[in-house]
């Protein structure tokens, strides 16, 4: 009986970590990201990213990490011609898009929020 009772704790917790990385923190692979809105997630009230960034055309990149709270946006590319953001709106959306210029950008990255 205590054999069983602790297979049932333990299967418990290890549910409880998956569920508990899964809902806390993910990773993108993005393709050619333009100028629509690529949606990271909702209901965020803080986010935090490291990320990198390649110009399809030609060869720039940048990358870094940074951190956005609801109503923040930041320029994470920006060769004085394309300009890479990602946000967080208001209602907590947080989103990656090209805010001017024609380029476009693969970009890699992983996040954790609350």
């Amino acid at each position: 009986m205590l054999s069983q009772q602790r297979a049932l704790r333990d299967e418990s917790r290890a549910r409880f970590r998956n569920d508990l990385v899964e809902s806390a923190s993910n990773w993108w692979l993005l393709e050619a990201v333009g100028g629509t809105a690529v949606t990271l997630r909702s209901g965020v009230r803080v986010i935090t990213l490291l990320y990198a960034v390649y110009a399809l055309t030609g060869t720039d990149a940048a990358g870094g990490t940074v951190t956005l709270e609801a109503g923040d946006s930041i320029n994470i590319y920006n060769d004085g011609v394309d300009v890479l953001t990602a946000a967080v709106s208001a209602g907590g959306v947080a989103t990656i898009q090209r805010t001017a210029g024609a380029d476009t950008f693969d970009v890699n990255m992983t996040g954790v929020w609350v």
